[in-house]
């Protein structure tokens, strides 16, 4: 795996760090310890990253950005409300397979909708990816309810992209020192601990570890591919001048 470029700007470290904590909970790691604790590291540093961001851009958010979080809220509350509907069904199976896919919100944050911009990317993210777990698949399935997901999941997916764009905006911003400084942290996280780990354990047990490698090197190469570009063009107008 190919570590991630130290001239990464911060709001690419930071949608780098959300696509990775995605993958990894995509996965039921609870016979890997050191995962488990990889999970925990990379939210801990996510929330630290982001409220130094929000921090400095406070304020600053576009009307599309409220627009698309307006849609995400109300697919929320739409997916929540069928769930606690079903929950009331008279058929005992129905009840229990909605009250498992209801206590995955409430495990993350049945109220995340109120929550600021930055919370829910993480909140949110972490329910879609137990959503899209193979067995939580089949419930949703069961209980017809895949229209709600996927409007689900399609407004998140809107939202994340608008507030990132929203950052790139005023990336000014994010060079704070608050911001800057954690950037140590996030290079050592992902290319001291991540990559040699996840590299090891693929190479030993590639039927559990391979694909969360390759989906997290999706991540990690899309952004030192935008990396290359930016000083591409940079010593292209140098060459020029």
């Amino acid at each position: 795996m190919r570590k991630i470029n130290f001239n990464s700007r911060n709001s690419e470290l930071g949608a780098c760090i959300l696509g990775i904590i995605t993958e990894l909970k995509k996965h039921n790691w609870e016979s890997d310890a050191m995962m488990l604790q990889l999970i925990s590291l990379f939210e801990a540093l996510y929330a630290k990253f982001e409220e130094a961001v929000g921090k400095s851009i406070k304020n600053q958010y576009t009307r599309e950005l409220s627009d698309s979080d307006s849609k995400l809220d109300n697919s929320f509350l739409a997916l929540k409300y069928v769930l606690k509907a079903l929950m009331y069904r008279a058929d005992e199976l129905i009840r229990e397979k909605a009250q498992k896919l209801m206590s995955i919100i409430e495990s993350n944050d049945e109220y995340m909708n109120t929550r600021s911009y930055s919370s829910q990317l993480t909140l949110v993210s972490s329910t879609i990816a137990e959503f899209d777990r193979e067995e939580n698949k089949t419930l949703i399935t069961d209980l017809k309810i895949s229209d709600f997901t996927s409007e689900f999941k399609n407004n998140f997916e809107e939202f994340k992209t608008m507030y990132q764009f929203s950052i790139e905006g005023n990336v000014e911003l994010l060079n704070t020192p608050a911001a800057t400084s954690i950037r140590p942290e996030i290079f050592t996280l992902i290319n001291e601990k991540l990559i040699p780990y996840l590299s090891t354990m693929a190479s030993f047990k590639p039927d559990v570890y391979d694909g969360t490698k390759q989906a997290i090197e999706v991540h990690i190469d899309k952004i030192n591919r935008v990396v290359k570009a930016r000083y591409t063009r940079a010593a292209n107008v140098v060459d020029e001048a």
